[in-house]
């Protein structure tokens, strides 16, 4: 019996050896690392990169343009943005400016309510800077470039072209403001006045 227990103890010795008591897995886990913007159709164009990289940088890359001074019995200056490709107005006093950015103008004033011009009307309610998340701004512009298929730029604004509509970014306003036009086959919208 002696010789039994002895036995099965160098066995069990012996087949312990070179074990290292790890749960093998199979073969290891890939590590993968992912882009916030995932399209092989913009991947690494100069446009895609420099809008990605503002969008990441909202308080320093957006709302630097001038904002313009509003009143009553004023008209809308309305131009055409980047190639003529959507129109927009922006509410001012013969294009004077009252001296601050876009994003000094609605820090100061969280209760501002932006207004857009959707199919040739005014929306008849605006919508409160208050209440604008830029977390939630970022995601929604970058869906815009995980589904474009084309992206032009002056360097301020930004055309995205995707299958469902244009969407204009303009880096003058604030990232709060954006986008500042959009064009589909169903409607055009774009940010009129801030008041």
């Amino acid at each position: 019996m002696k010789k039994l227990l002895l036995s099965l103890m160098v066995l069990a010795t012996l087949a312990s050896c070179g074990k290292d008591n790890k749960v093998s897995s199979g073969a290891a886990a890939a590590t993968t690392t992912t882009s916030p913007v995932i399209n092989p159709v913009i991947a690494n164009t100069p446009a895609a990169t420099a809008l990605i990289s503002k969008i990441d940088n909202p308080t320093t890359a957006f709302g630097m343009g001038q904002s313009t001074t509003a009143g009553s019995g004023q008209g809308a200056n309305c131009k055409s943005t980047l190639w003529g490709l959507i129109d927009y107005c922006t509410y001012s006093s013969s294009g004077t400016t009252n001296g601050k950015t876009w994003n000094t103008l609605l820090a100061e004033q969280p209760n501002l309510q932006l207004y857009f011009v959707k199919n040739g009307y005014l929306k008849t309610s605006g919508v409160s800077v208050g209440s604008i998340d830029v977390a939630t701004k970022q995601a929604e512009i970058k869906s815009y470039l995980t589904t474009a298929t084309d992206i032009q730029t002056n360097g301020v604004q930004f055309l995205i072209v995707t299958p469902n509509g244009n969407y204009m970014i303009d880096t003058r306003y604030s990232i709060k403001m954006n986008p500042s036009a959009i064009q589909s086959y169903y409607e055009t919208e774009y940010f009129y006045i801030a008041k």
